[in-house]
């Protein structure tokens, strides 16, 4: 189980210290955001995403928001505010998060027949 945020961000490796893609991802947003001279409150305002998630992707915590969809949809939406191409950050997050998660859902929706539903529903046309 991962530990803190600090715990995942810095690793040691023969006397250097070296950030982890998550760290490194969320710093370079960060450094997008300080160029733009944008606070995070600012950025929170502007895309509607709390500011502490604002925070969290900076810190390359993305462990603490809500959601696989939640950590895409936030860094896409800082991105484009930002004038960033998202791809290569979502690339990275996916592999350090996701790499055993597939795109495709366990469990496949049955087929709907619209005529079923809406004799559920007591609409439409009654035989007999």
């Amino acid at each position: 189980m991962l530990g803190s945020p600090s715990d995942r961000t810095l690793k040691k490796t023969k006397g250097k210290i070296e950030l982890s893609p998550l760290a490194v991802v969320g710093g370079e947003i960060g450094k997008a955001r300080k160029g733009r001279r944008m606070s995070t409150l600012r950025v929170s305002q502007i895309t509607r995403i709390p500011e502490r998630y604002v925070q969290c992707i900076e810190a390359g915590d993305f462990a603490s928001l809500p959601g696989k969809p939640f950590v895409f949809g936030f860094t896409r939406t800082i991105c484009a505010l930002l004038a960033l191409d998202a791809d290569p950050y979502i690339k990275v997050i996916k592999a350090e998060m996701y790499e055993s998660c597939n795109d495709e859902p366990g469990i496949q929706p049955s087929p709907i027949n619209p005529v079923a539903v809406l004799r559920r529903l007591g609409i439409g046309r009654r035989t007999g």
